[in-house]
């Protein structure tokens, strides 16, 4: 199992799209931000505004692209384009309206019982966005640089993975999730805590790898 580079960084989903409302799966299908999204990457852009981030690396797709615009309205940062974080490729279900429980499809794709026609692998999938995610870390590493990785629900997947966490479900949209790499009894581990301007409260978990 590739693991998580063991370097502090800021993971940011984008805001939501009219696919999101709708419960559409998106991969690489380009959909913007709607009136939701972008008042939610606002809401981002002031909960990092002190965050002490130095550089973003972005998703090219418009949704990820835009919010992490929009986050940087105020802090003027270099940003960095890079085309392994994308979406997974769905293939044929981008579009569908899919439900994601048991004995789904979404399920087989996940376990690699099924990839629908034009997809991704899972697997593949999960190490080609792990690898992307190590290079940001690794980048920012040798800057000396603070990363904020603005990208997608599905390249989350590869950082709970690498962090020795179990799958919980999407992480929301426009929540900044902050990663800390700490020193445990057994080995690495990683504390992890939502950064949030909204009313929830914010929450922390730990994940190890021995």
């Amino acid at each position: 199992m590739s693991r998580l580079h063991p370097y502090p960084f800021i993971y940011l989903r984008h805001g939501e799209t009219d696919w999101n409302k709708e419960n559409r799966l998106q991969g690489r299908t380009d959909v913007a931000l709607n009136a939701k999204g972008i008042g939610q990457a606002e809401a981002a852009r002031d909960a990092l505004a002190h965050s002490g981030v130095t550089v973003i690396y972005h998703s090219p797709l418009a949704r990820a692209r835009r919010t992490a615009e929009i986050v940087n309205e105020t802090l003027g940062l270099p940003m960095r384009s890079v085309d392994d974080l994308r979406e997974a490729s769905f293939g044929e279900m981008e579009g569908q309206i899919t439900e994601r429980g048991s004995g789904s499809w979404y399920e087989a794709w996940q376990s690699g019982h099924h990839t629908p026609a034009g997809a991704e692998c899972f697997e593949a999938f999960v190490f080609r966005a792990l690898t992307a995610i190590n290079s940001c870390l690794q980048d920012a590493r040798t800057r000396g640089a603070r990363p904020l990785i603005v990208a997608h629900g599905g390249v989350y997947w590869a950082v709970r993975r690498g962090a020795g966490l179990t799958y919980e479900g999407p992480i929301a949209n426009a929540l900044a999730r902050l990663h800390l790499p700490t020193d445990g009894a057994n080995g690495l581990k990683w504390r992890i805590e939502d950064l949030s301007s909204r009313s929830e409260p914010s929450r922390s978990e730990q994940g190890a790898l021995a």
